[in-house]
C-alpha cells in the first residue's frame, strides 16, 4: 500500500511560478500601455478576469464545502476505482492539452498582437487565479492553526483513496 501528500492546493514551488507569472504579465500589460497597443489590453483583461474568477470561484466553492469538516474531523476524503482515477487524469490532461494547443491554433487565423495578447491573457489568468486561491487557503490555514496535505493512497482491491488531511499546528 502507498501513501503519498504533498501541500494543498499546490507545493511552494508552483506558487512561487504562479507569482513569477503575474509579474511578467503585468509588465506586458505595462509595455502594452505605454505602446497604446488596445487589442492587447483589451484581450489579455478579458480573458485573466474570466479565467481568475472561474478558477478562482470553482475552487473556492469546492473549498467551502469541505472547510468545516477539515476543521473539524482534520480528513475529507473519497474512495474511487484506479479506472476513475485514471479518466479523472485522462481529463485533465485533455484540457491542458487543449489549454497548449488552443494557441497554436489561434496563430494560423490572427493576427501575431491579438494571439500573443490571448496567451498572455491566459498564461496570467490561470496564475492569478492559482496564487489568489493559493493565498486564501494560506490565510484559513492560519486563522485555524492547521497545515493542509492532498493525499493518495492504494488502499487494495483496485480502489484509491484520495483527499485532503489537516494537521494541527504545534504551538511554539
Amino acid at each position: 500500500m502507498s501513501f503519498h501528500t504533498e501541500r494543498y492546493p499546490q507545493r511552494k514551488e508552483y506558487t512561487i511560478l504562479s507569482s513569477i507569472s503575474v509579474i511578467f504579465m503585468i509588465f506586458i500589460l505595462i509595455v502594452a500601455f505605454f505602446y497604446q497597443l488596445i487589442v492587447v489590453l483589451l484581450f489579455s483583461s478579458l480573458l485573466i478576469f474570466t479565467l481568475v474568477s472561474g478558477i478562482f470561484t470553482y475552487r473556492f466553492f469546492n473549498f467551502l464545502k469541505i472547510k468545516e469538516e477539515l476543521a473539524r474531523v482534520g480528513k475529507v476524503s473519497e474512495k474511487i476505482s484506479e479506472e476513475e482515477k485514471r479518466m479523472k487524469v485522462l481529463k485533465a490532461r485533455f484540457f491542458f492539452f487543449l489549454l497548449l494547443s488552443t494557441p497554436l491554433v489561434m496563430m494560423l487565423f490572427l493576427d501575431p498582437i491579438t494571439w500573443t495578447s490571448l496567451v498572455v491573457g491566459l498564461m496570467g489568468g490561470v496564475s492569478l487565479g492559482n496564487l489568489s486561491f493559493s493565498l486564501y487557503v494560506r490565510a484559513w490555514e492560519h486563522r485555524n492553526n492547521l497545515t493542509l496535505y492532498r493525499y493518495v493512497q492504494d488502499v487494495g482491491k483496485g480502489l484509491i483513496e484520495q483527499g485532503i488531511i489537516a494537521y494541527r499546528k504545534r504551538k511554539k
